[in-house]
């Protein structure tokens, strides 16, 4: 996780409360592997700083933002985006890893 906020105390929180499979009793936090949050900045350095710092591809990397202009950025350097509009819900994390399916496919088919 990327996030540019200021309370990032809070955000860590969020992601461990943040329930996504009730039946399972599954968390945002049990989900995600790398989390940085960090106070406004540029939000295509920090997709730098994480690329770097974990050693991945920016094809590797799921991304949402509600921003249109940091959509086309993350887009533009290969980063498989997600544009929300008001938070991310399970709709949006199920069309973010379904673009990961969609691209472990076609790599495995070449």
């Amino acid at each position: 996780i990327a996030s540019r906020n200021d309370t990032p105390h809070w955000c860590r929180e969020v992601i461990k409360l943040y329930v996504m499979d009730e039946k399972r009793n599954i968390t945002w936090h049990d989900m995600v592997h790398h989390a940085v949050i960090r106070p406004s900045y540029s939000k295509v350095r920090h997709l730098e700083e994480i690329r770097a710092k974990f050693s991945v591809s920016w094809s590797e990397m799921l991304f949402f933002d509600d921003e249109s202009h940091i959509y086309r950025e993350a887009t533009r350097l290969g980063v498989k985006v997600v544009q929300v509009s008001c938070g991310v819900t399970k709709r949006h994390f199920a069309k973010g890893f379904s673009m990961f399916q969609q691209n472990t496919s076609t790599s495995s088919n070449k």
